[in-house]
């Protein structure tokens, strides 16, 4: 799936650069406390570790943490046997990824090693103390970047996600009524090659809020400050659900109808009634956020209008049947999720 353009991976750059600085500092001074001989090392491990969530710079640290660790544990073991050079950096990174690996740790944590051992077996022949600096330092600057993610204003991407669920219904509403007046003013062939590149899309903008759903909800993980918008995120899921319901419903109805076109069948009644049934739908839609319950008895209303009565009348009016069927599917299904929520 494409990401848009102009879609931020962090909820504030400004914010996050606060963080790091104010982190980075914070981390110097304790490092410093400490005993550390390479302080700079504990803010280098904030600055990687601040990541978009709380949860992935947990996940980040972690791995760093780990890495650091086996890296330096190789270094200790086998470093002071060999003299410096390419061959034996090499050697040595293989035999740390290759315990990664066996270990079964996550991909990440092998960059992490490879760093480690890198740099421990080049200044840990210059410079005495530097592995355990890195070890210790590596934890406090880990443990500083989450700390200061978790409790200084923490990641929070539920505004984007009610943002992007918000302009999607009125996207989905437009199409619509777009459809339904396609079908009022005449059904013109010109003009279903735009309706098509619409519900297009519309289809791209679902994913796109599907996509800001779930990153709303990794990045109220680990937040202590997350039970309203936790809240708020059970009605915006809610909300999508019913959005695309509404997609799968204009989808097909869409179909039908420019099948039905091709036909040249002027049946104008069921026409009308299928338009009056387009538009209470995407009145539904339309005021979700103000009365749903009116809205979704119109729906109803248009739908007892259009419901075939006899058999005669199913089998000579399948276009108009496929619709009401959808629409009866849509309604129950909105329904539903009016009393979930």
């Amino acid at each position: 799936m494409k990401k848009k353009s102009g879609k931020h991976l962090y909820e504030n750059p400004y914010l996050l650069t606060f963080k790091m600085a104010l982190g980075s500092a914070l981390s110097w001074e304790i490092s410093s406390l400490a005993g550390s001989g390479h302080p700079y090392l504990a803010p280098l491990s904030v600055i990687l570790c601040l990541q978009s969530t709380i949860d992935q710079s947990l996940r980040f640290s972690f791995h760093r943490i780990i890495g650091t660790v086996l890296g330096v544990m190789v270094i200790v073991l086998l470093a002071s046997h060999f003299h410096l050079n390419g061959w034996i950096l090499g050697i040595l990174i293989l035999i740390g990824a290759s315990l990664a690996l066996f270990l079964r740790l996550d991909e990440k944590v092998l960059h992490q090693v490879a760093l480690t051992i890198l740099f421990v077996f080049v200044f840990e022949h210059k410079t005495k103390g530097y592995a355990i600096d890195r070890i210790r330092d590596t934890i406090i600057g880990s443990i500083v970047a989450v700390l200061i993610h978790m409790f200084l204003f923490p990641p929070n991407f539920t505004k984007e996600a009610r943002h992007r669920i918000k302009n999607l219904r009125g996207d989905l509403t437009v199409n619509i009524s777009s459809l339904a007046n396609w079908l009022k003013n005449g059904e013109k062939p010109y003009d279903e090659y735009e309706l098509g590149q619409e519900l297009n899309k519309l289809l791209e903008g679902l994913h796109d809020a599907q996509y800001s759903l779930k990153k709303a909800e990794n990045s109220l993980k680990w937040n202590p400050f997350s039970a309203k918008s936790k809240q708020a995120l059970i009605k915006y899921s809610n909300e999508l659900n019913q959005i695309q319901k509404g997609y799968f419903f204009l989808a097909y109805t869409q179909k039908i109808l420019f099948n039905w076109s091709e036909t040249r069948d002027n049946s104008l009644d069921e026409k009308n009634k299928c338009t009056i049934l387009l538009y209470s739908v995407g009145q539904y839609f339309d005021g979700m956020d103000l009365n749903p319950r009116e809205h979704l008895k119109r729906i109803k209303e248009a739908l007892e209008k259009l419901n075939p009565e006899t058999k005669k009348q199913r089998e000579t009016n399948i276009y108009s049947v496929s619709i009401f069927q959808a629409a009866a599917d849509l309604y129950k299904d909105l329904n539903k999720s009016l009393s979930l929520g």
